[in-house]
């Protein structure tokens, strides 16, 4: 038994659908499936326009085109669109085909990101087959195009290089609450002790104080720490004895214990 051959020569249908108000280019993927249509009135520019958009964009979609699956075709038509949202951005967009110049694809060529590059080869696929392109516009297109500059990126740290960087801030925080306390004793026994100090005792003893008071380290020009002896009972220091608890009113205590750190390291 043979099979029925159709009536008449073959037609190929329409690649664009002009249905009024809908302008439809309808895309069935190579490997079979479900046709999917792409409507190009939307995009809102000048007939003659969207009808050279529209066909390019069936040419490189159709049997003869590149883009065979979905995602590509999609990609093509998301630059379609955002091309056309340039155009309407302008303060005179384009109303035909031959008022498109090289200003209107400049934005996609000067940026030299991937994303721009991008866009500007979709922009090469929609219009190779379109015919009546003013000759500077297209010459614009299609020249060479720098490739997108390759941004800088931060390499992270590894775990090892996390790990002791985590033991080095442990061990500092560790020495830092040592230095403190140690120089918190210092200055309990500096308040306790009798007018028989030596000068070195009585010089730190009088520095710690005057930390521990202000919250402040004294310092000179050099921006070292002053250690002559000018932190004695002559600078205002009160030195308190047993029955007198040493007043800490500085702005900020945890600040004064911190400083109080500092000048036990510093001034050994």
């Amino acid at each position: 038994m043979r099979a029925s051959l159709p009536k008449g020569p073959y037609t190929r249908p329409e690649a664009v659908i002009d249905a009024g108000e809908r302008l439809i280019v309808r895309f069935v993927p190579e490997s079979g499936g479900t046709a999917k249509d792409f409507e190009f009135r939307r995009l809102g520019l000048a007939p003659e326009i969207e009808w050279a958009i529209a066909k390019g964009f069936a040419r490189a979609c159709g049997p003869a085109g590149t883009r065979k699956t979905v995602e590509s075709v999609k990609t093509l038509y998301a630059g379609a669109r955002i091309f056309a949202r340039s155009l309407k951005e302008l303060p005179t967009p384009p109303q035909s085909l031959s008022a498109l110049t090289p200003a209107h694809i400049a934005p996609f060529r000067i940026r030299h990101t991937r994303y721009a590059d991008s866009l500007l080869q979709v922009l090469r696929v929609i219009f190779r087959p379109v015919e009546g392109l003013p000759t500077a516009f297209r010459e614009a297109l299609y020249a060479p195009h720098r490739p997108a500059s390759q941004a800088r990126t931060l390499s992270a740290y590894t775990d090892s290089e996390v790990r002791r960087i985590q033991r080095a801030a442990r061990a500092e925080v560790r020495a830092a609450l040592t230095r403190i306390r140690e120089a918190e004793a210092e200055l309990k026994e500096w308040e306790t002790a009798g007018p028989g100090a030596d000068a070195e005792a009585g010089r730190r003893g009088a520095l710690l104080a005057l930390v521990a008071r202000t919250g402040d380290v004294p310092r000179v020009r050099d921006g070292k720490i002053d250690t002559s002896g000018r932190h004695g009972r002559s600078s205002g220091v009160p030195r308190h004895g047993p029955g007198r608890p040493h007043s800490r009113r500085g702005p900020d205590p945890g600040a004064a214990h911190s400083r109080i750190g500092v000048v036990a390291r510093e001034d050994p």
